[in-house]
């Protein structure tokens, strides 16, 4: 039953995003829009602490990796 309903869910979402690109007026996102659209959203900040709350862990682990296996 969760299949059918998630299927269904799937070609309801198809069908909405066909029917709601075919309006002639909405012209394409220029460079600028989507520039603007990420400045607004604060991606660059965001994608900054992304990879500085990964830095660390990934250090470690990439040391621990490095003193298993250098007695090899």
């Amino acid at each position: 039953m969760k299949r059918i309903s998630a299927a269904i869910a799937v070609c309801l979402l198809a069908c909405a995003t066909a029917f709601a690109q075919q309006d002639p007026k909405d012209a394409p996102a220029s460079k600028e829009d989507v520039q603007r659209y990420l400045e607004v959203m604060h991606s660059r900040e965001m994608m900054t602490q992304v990879v500085d709350a990964m830095i660390k862990p990934m250090h470690q682990m990439l040391h621990e990796q490095y003193m298993k296996d250098k007695d090899r």
